[in-house]
C-alpha cells in the first residue's frame, strides 16, 4: 500500500544509482505492484555501500520504511 512513498524516498536519498533506474520501477508499478516490489528489492540488495554517506542514506531509508510499516500495522 505504501510502495510509491517508499520508491520516491529511495530516490530522494539517491539509492538506485541512477535516476533512469528510479524511472523504471515507477513504470512498472504504474500497472504492476508486485513487479515493482522486487525490482526494487534486487536494487536495494545490490547497493554498494562502500561510500559512507550512502551507508547513512541506506539506514536512513531503513527506518522510513519501518516507520511506515509501523503507521500502516497500526491503522
Amino acid at each position: 500500500a505504501k510502495l510509491d512513498p517508499v520508491l520516491d524516498n529511495a530516490n530522494e536519498l539517491d539509492l538506485y544509482g541512477g535516476k533512469d533506474v528510479y524511472a523504471a520501477i515507477k513504470k512498472t508499478a504504474a500497472t504492476d505492484k508486485q513487479a515493482a516490489r522486487a525490482q526494487y528489492l534486487t536494487v536495494m540488495t545490490n547497493v554498494n555501500v562502500d561510500p559512507p554517506d550512502r551507508t547513512g542514506r541506506l539506514e536512513g531509508h531503513r527506518v522510513y520504511v519501518c516507520d511506515l510499516l509501523k503507521n500502516l500495522a497500526a491503522n
